[in-house]
Order: C-alpha cells, then sequence, then structure tokens
C-alpha cells in the first residue's frame, strides 16, 4: 500500500482512510499516529471534534463528517443480540423468534444512535465444549449459514456498525467497549434468546456500567419458551433493568 501523508489528504479522504484501515500496517508508516488514533476515537464516539481540533494546528482541523453523526445520538447504544438463522428459523429457531424479526427490523430502523450487534460463535469441536455437553445440539458454528445474522438484520447492517462474536452467552469484550464509551446514558438490547443471550448480555452491561439505563425491549426478543422468556424479562426488572 502506497505511504499517505496525513497533510497530503483533504479533510473527508482522513476519515475514510480511518474507516477503511482497521490495522495500521506498512502503509501506514509515514502517518501522523497521534492524529489517526484521535480521529478514530471520534469515529469510534470516544472524543468530540472541538477536543481533536484544540490538538493540533489549523492545517489539521477536521469538520464533522455529516455522513457519520447526522441524526445520530452518541448517548445511546442499540445491541442486537445473535439475530443468527440458527436461532430465527434454522436448528434452534422457534416459532417466536421468527415472529419478533419485524420488530427487530423496525427498532434498528428507528433507532437514532449506534448500532452492535453480536454473534454466538462457536467451531468444529462445540460437541467438546462444556455448552455442547449440555446443549448436544451443533449451532451457530462459524462460517456456515446458520451462523449468519438472519438476511433481515443483516440487511440493515452497515459497515461501520460494531461485530462482537462471542464464544457464550455474554460478551466481556462488548461491555468493556462501551464502558469507554464516552457520553454514553442509554443501551437498549434486542434479539434472542431472551432467556440465555439476551439477559446475560444486559446483566453484563449493568455490572460494568451500574449508572448507565439498561433497557430491554421485550416484543423485540423471544425466549426458548414463552414461560422462560417471561421469567428473564422478571429477573432482569429485579436487577433494575427497564423492560419496555
Amino acid at each position: 500500500m502506497e505511504s499517505i501523508l496525513i497533510k497530503d489528504t483533504t479533510k473527508q479522504q482522513r476519515i475514510e482512510l480511518i474507516r477503511q484501515w482497521n490495522t495500521y500496517d506498512d502503509g501506514l508508516d509515514n502517518c501522523d499516529i497521534d492524529l489517526f488514533d484521535m480521529y478514530r476515537d471520534y469515529i469510534d464516539g470516544k472524543r468530540e471534534i472541538a477536543e481533536i481540533n484544540q490538538a493540533f494546528t489549523p492545517e489539521y482541523v477536521m469538520e464533522e463528517d455529516p455522513q457519520a453523526v447526522q441524526g445520530k445520538r452518541k448517548d445511546k447504544v442499540l445491541v442486537v443480540v445473535d439475530m443468527q438463522k440458527d436461532f430465527v428459523d434454522g436448528v434452534l429457531g422457534t416459532p417466536e423468534a421468527v415472529a419478533i424479526v419485524e420488530n427487530v427490523v423496525t427498532a434498528i430502523k428507528e433507532h437514532d444512535g449506534d448500532v452492535i450487534y453480536t454473534r454466538d460463535t462457536h467451531f468444529a469441536n462445540y460437541m467438546e465444549t462444556q455448552e455442547g455437553k449440555k446443549l448436544p445440539v451443533p449451532h451457530c458454528i462459524k462460517e456456515t449459514e446458520g451462523w449468519q445474522l438472519c438476511a433481515e438484520t443483516e440487511s440493515l447492517r452497515k459497515p461501520e456498525d460494531k461485530v462482537f462474536d462471542k464464544p457464550t452467552f455474554g460478551s466481556v469484550e462488548l461491555a468493556e467497549y462501551l464502558k469507554e464509551k464516552s457520553g454514553l446514558k442509554e443501551v437498549v438490547l434486542v434479539g434472542l434468546c431472551t432467556d440465555i443471550c439476551v439477559i446475560s448480555n444486559a446483566m453484563l452491561i449493568k455490572a460494568y456500567l451500574p449508572e448507565v439505563e439498561v433497557s430491554v425491549i421485550e416484543k423485540c426478543c423471544a425466549g426458548v419458551t414463552p414461560e422462560s422468556h417471561k421469567n428473564a424479562l422478571e429477573a432482569m426488572k429485579m436487577c433494575q433493568i427497564n423492560v419496555v
């Protein structure tokens, strides 16, 4: 990759470079790494434009990227939990899971902040794991059809939307990421299954961010059974997680 100097790019090009490069490589040897770090923090919602502009000379002052921030709230995040084919209409699918897809699609479309997705992710040795021994149904094996997000949600996923692949019910990586997100006031969860991965992630997020409002949209979730769905919602209410 050809080396690129920050000063040789336009403001919009700088933003596009950050979007495209997830890791530094040889092509970035001549870049102003501190500047890139700060711009990436901006894209991730961790820094404000004013803070970046104060740190650098006018040559580097950047304007708000309307495509990235227009109409988006930086203080509210929607987490779409495991809306994968195996959980919707695959090997572990249920009629209740199929029924919430339209509601989840509406929630994603109407959300005015960042959207984050999780994917249950297992491998060929699934049956040898503790989960595999207790639930001997291979599912969400990485790169298989059942591991993919269902078509309705996948079609809404944008390149900048973060995806956390998790080997178990809750994602510590997700909770840690949200903890570092500046100005966050509310996390809303939707998806599958209410009584396993939704409650696990809701509880983790609440533990990592006790002063942040954590909410679950009831009509956008489904459990293994209708009864376990209701029980999980009641359990979350007891832990001061909002059920709306």
